[in-house]
């Protein structure tokens, strides 16, 4: 379906840098876990447990919302790119019509499985 090893390539390699993304985005909820978990350490030495989860617990959850905000975006985008050169492949006969059917509803379908 894919005539042009360089359409191949790239298709796999982007798809390849959005699995990294995400690993990376895993390794960095694991970081701020952690740093949540001392933090309230510290904090329950001082303070007792509501307070902490007030004041602590409202600051790490503004951070993971704000980090799961920027990946979904961030993913959508280099999905969107996918989609994009799709059409550019299909123009120049990289790629037939039934791959390019394919491969663009299941970008879609991950673009849809973010929201």
């Amino acid at each position: 379906m894919i005539t042009k090893v360089e359409a191949k390539n790239g298709l796999i390699n982007d798809l390849t840098d959005i699995k990294n993304f995400q690993e990376k985005y895993g390794q960095r909820i694991d970081k701020e876990k952690t740093m949540r978990d001392k933090a309230m350490a510290q904090c329950l030495k001082h303070k007792n447990q509501a307070w902490c989860d007030a004041k602590i617990g409202k600051i790490f959850n503004r951070i993971e919302y704000q980090l799961s905000r920027f990946n979904q975006a961030l993913i959508k985008l280099k999905y969107n790119l996918i989609l994009t050169k799709l059409d550019v492949y299909l123009r120049v006969k990289w790629i037939n019509q039934a791959g390019y059917n394919m491969i663009r509803e299941d970008v879609k379908y991950l673009i849809n499985k973010l929201n």
